[in-house]
């Protein structure tokens, strides 16, 4: 059936027969259900304050009119069903008023119809109404209230063109709130015919009647009907004031508000319903809310102790087989009773070892349950787990429900780490005893070790289980010829799961029969901090390292004695402090031994360089002592210098084949230098640049300071002796006094690079005359000079 952009609006105005008023009445709504052919089912579900004494009306006359026209087709004649009371409120809650006050009746009036095709046949579609006059006074955001009707209202499309039922509402209406608390609440209308559900807040209804003529005495009335005049502040989209004021989802039909006023507040919700984009029709709730200050309660909370009641923080935990987790579960209210739910798939498992958990269903403001998992093998391989908690208090006003979930890991029981094949004894080229070590230490997870042998890399079985990790070794008596075949052993720990963890290293007769440790080399003897001798060597590839030895003697002296064992591989560093490093060149070399106590060559003998030096006027000599141990060479040397003005800097590059070098190239200004020199390792090809050094000592030669002083000056501009001073070398501490024939100080400095121009210290040019110098100096050696004459200016 195609389906016209047509919408009938049926109204149903409702008109009763007590004479009063209906300010008991606080809201309402209409929906339609199709039965078969044209036959419907009419509802209408009106709402009352169950506080007061009035009855539901007995029957109500509801209207059905053409929404094109407005023209009345039908009264219906409806008759009050069942009712039924709905509490908010416990004791508790309200803080000044009577909690049963604050309840709700609800009257069903069910009827069912006939809409016949040949009446119902405007295309525009129809609508149903229910008029009544007139609303408490006591409502706080619209317009005089107490003389404003109440309209319920529905529209439907057209019955000759489509059998249609309207949404309706599944959970009852909750009109009581609580100042400053949020409140979200959806009534869960459902469409049977799956029509898409737009909602929205609109204006309620005024209608026709007012306190004057509060019903139609059974004579409805068609529209349109006037909506009710909102007081200032108050809007379709500030129903009800809050932070947020009163909101729904358009989409869910989720209302959401948190009131931040008391008081009594009208309001009402549209709930359109389209089909392929069209629009069929609507209905209306209309609400009249109540808002009180309530005790104040956040709700239910839920938190997690361990066994000693102690705050656990987080809500993931990880237990690691066989290990046992256990703690609580606590919920808290402030005010109410409490009902607990834990929920969780292992829970209903059929696991042997699941979790057991002492639950404990509801309590008043606080339950405590316990929650205990033994884990075993069985469990290897879950995947973690998610228990949800929910605890459900008595609701100020609505319960409320909070919810926590936790997460549970549980790990596999750790694998057993490889123990290492350590090494082997060959007896008679028939026998093999094979030893290892123990990498489990008090491991609780050890359960055994399984031995495999196979031959030339293949068919590897066990050949023994040993449940004694205090065994370290086997006598394999059937390895007949193992010099021509290749019997190979590796090792796996199993835990007391019975899971088998990484296999140890494999170990063959052949690789015994050449494990002899090799030659361990330095990497350099260098001296360090000027005080100590730091010894260098890589780290050995050798599988069954036991311990390093390193051996110390004089240069020129053969007669090594221990210094230091090791028995870490990765400990290639030694600093020896028992040195005097001015002086003497010592000399160190490498011996490794395995676990088999198969001791390896000595190394070769590396020693340190001493630089010696001595000067003379003008020139420093340095000699030290050659560095030639490297395997491929040393590339040179490089001498390093520094004085009073220049930092350590690279001062020149000597030949491997020289040990000598003079330096004559000095800084006059200094008298103090210190050198060190750095033997450097041939490049093991062109682009790698030598990065392996021996450092020297460093040692300290002075030069002694000189001085040569004109006797004139003439300060004429011509470039020629326009200005007197020294002319010094390694003068490090300097004064100058200037006198006039008189006596008078008439120039002086501290500085041995300032000349005097013959002008005095402030400024005034001198007269030609002999003038008295007097100059105070000292060498980087600690020595101290004067010198006293006489200089002649000339102008």
């Amino acid at each position: 059936m195609v389906l016209r952009n047509y919408i009938y609006t049926l109204v149903f105005i409702i008109c009763g027969s007590i004479a009063a008023n209906a300010k008991h009445i606080v809201g309402g709504g209409f929906d339609i259900v199709w039965l078969h052919d044209s036959t419907y089912e009419l509802h209408l579900r009106m709402l009352r304050d169950c506080s007061s004494n009035v009855p539901f009306d007995a029957q109500i006359s509801v209207g059905t009119f053409d929404l094109a026209t407005n023209t009345r087709i039908q009264i219906i004649s409806m008759s009050l069903g069942t009712t039924e009371t709905q509490n908010f409120i416990s004791a508790k809650c309200s803080k000044t008023i009577d909690p049963s006050t604050y309840c709700l009746d609800i009257g069903y009036y069910t009827k069912v119809i006939t809409l016949p095709p040949r009446i119902y046949n405007n295309n525009a579609g129809y609508y149903f109404s229910w008029e009544r006059c007139c609303r408490n006074n006591i409502i706080q955001n619209i317009i005089n209230p107490g003389t404003s009707g109440m309209t319920f209202y529905m529209q439907i499309p057209p019955p000759k063109l489509l059998k249609n039922s309207t949404p309706r509402w599944n959970n009852n209406p909750h009109t009581l709130l609580c100042s400053n608390n949020p409140f979200t609440y959806n009534f869960n209308f459902l469409d049977v015919d799956g029509d898409s559900l737009v909602y929205s807040l609109v204006n309620p209804l005024q209608g026709n009647l007012n306190n004057n003529n509060p019903n139609n005495g059974g004579n409805p009335q068609s529209g349109s009907y006037q909506p009710v005049s909102w007081l200032s502040g108050f809007d379709n989209t500030k129903q009800i004031t809050g932070a947020p004021a009163l909101s729904i989802n358009s989409s869910t039909g989720q209302i959401m508000v948190t009131p931040n006023v008391t008081g009594v507040f009208v309001s009402a919700i549209r709930v359109e319903e389209y089909r392929n984009g069209k629009k069929l029709g609507e209905v209306r709730l209309e609400l009249e809310y109540i808002i009180i200050d309530c005790i104040s309660d956040p709700g239910p909370v839920i938190s997690l102790t361990d066994a000693n009641s102690f705050p656990i923080n987080g809500n993931k935990f990880v237990v690691q087989i066989p290990d046992k987790l256990c703690f609580n579960i606590v919920t808290k209210s402030l005010n109410d009773s409490l009902k607990v739910k834990i929920e969780g798939s292992i829970l209903d498992s059929n696991f042997l070892h699941k979790p057991v958990v002492l639950q404990v269903d509801s309590g008043n403001l606080k339950t405590t349950t316990q929650f205990c998992w033994q884990t075993a093998c069985d469990l290897t391989g879950l995947a973690p787990q998610t228990i949800k908690v929910s605890v459900t208090d008595n609701g100020c006003p609505l319960p409320k429900t909070t919810s926590a979930t936790f997460t549970i890991t549980i790990l596999p029981m750790p694998l057993i780490n490889p123990t290492r094949i350590l090494c082997m004894t060959l007896v008679d080229n028939k026998e093999t005893i094979i030893y290892w070590g123990d990498s489990t230490g008090k491991n609780k997870y050890f359960y055994k070790y399984n031995l495999y042998r196979g031959i030339d890399s293949i068919h590897f079985n066990i050949i023994d289980t040993l449940l004694d990790k205090n065994i370290t070794s086997f006598d394999d008596k059937n390895t007949p010829n193992y010099a021509l075949t290749n019997y190979q052993y590796y090792m796996r720990g199993t835990n007391m799961c019975g899971f088998e963890g990484p296999s140890s290293d494999t170990l063959g007769t052949f690789d015994q029969i050449k494990s002899l440790p090799d030659p361990q080399k330095l990497t350099t003897v260098t001296v360090n901090n000027n005080k100590q001798i730091k010894i260098v060597w890589a780290a050995t590839h050798e599988k069954d390292f036991a311990q390093y030895y390193l051996y110390k003697t004089l240069r020129n002296d053969t007669s090594f004695k221990l210094l230091k064992n090791f028995i870490n591989k990765n400990d290639t560093i030694y600093f020896d402090e028992n040195v005097d490093v001015q002086k003497i060149s010592y000399c160190y070399y490498l011996v490794m031994k395995d676990t088999c106590e198969n001791y390896g060559p000595n190394g070769k003998s590396s020693c340190s360089i001493v630089l010696k030096g001595n000067s003379t006027p003008f020139e420093n000599k340095l000699l030290w002592l050659p560095y030639n141990y490297w395997d491929n060479g040393t590339q040179c040397y490089s001498v390093f210098r520094e004085d009073s003005e220049i930092p350590y800097s690279k001062n020149n590059t000597i030949s491997p084949s020289e040990t000598i070098f003079h330096d004559t190239h000095l800084d006059y200004q200094s008298g103090q230098y210190h050198y060190y020199v750095e033997a450097n390792q041939n490049s093991i090809s062109d682009q790698i640049p030598p990065i392996i050094i021996s450092r020297s000592n460093e040692i300290e030669l002075i030069q002694a300071p000189l001085l040569y002083v004109p006797d004139a000056l003439t300060p004429n501009s011509d470039g020629i002796n326009d200005d007197w001073g020294i002319h010094n070398v390694f003068v490090k501490d300097y004064h100058l006094q200037i006198y006039n024939w008189w006596g008078q100080l008439v120039f002086e400095t501290y500085d041995k690079n300032l000349q005097w121009k013959g002008e005095s210290l402030n400024g005034n040019i001198q007269q030609t005359d002999v003038y008295v110098y007097l100059i105070s100096y000292s060498g980087w050696d600690d020595s101290y000079h004067t010198l006293k004459g006489n200089v002649t200016l000339l102008r």
